[in-house]
């Protein structure tokens, strides 16, 4: 689902955010500079999609861990519910914020 939030600077816009549910990703907006974020009322929005899930799913992923110098790599399998993941605290759809 495509989210708004309304951001202040660049900064913002470059402080990527994690879903406690879902560790292994990260979420990013879709913009990096304020002039390509939507105006909506003298605020600036940045967008962002979060990952929706029907049913359970697998995933695999590389984790690196350093023991006693060393770099090692292993294999991690997690399984996610279905659900919806990756939304940021103070996200609005643009139904939300159209009746603000």
């Amino acid at each position: 689902m495509k989210y708004y939030v309304e951001i202040q600077s660049e900064e913002d816009l470059a402080s990527p955010w994690n879903d406690d549910r879902c560790v292994f990703m990260a979420w990013t907006f879709d913009q990096s500079r304020i002039e390509d974020c939507i105006k909506i009322n003298d605020s600036y929005y940045a967008t962002y999609e979060s990952m929706e899930l029907p049913e359970e799913k697998e995933f695999k992923y590389l984790s690196y861990q350093n023991l006693r110098g060393s770099s090692v790599e292993n294999t991690v399998t997690a399984v996610l519910p279905a659900g919806e993941y990756g939304v940021r605290e103070s996200s609005l759809t643009l139904e939300e914020i159209k009746q603000s």
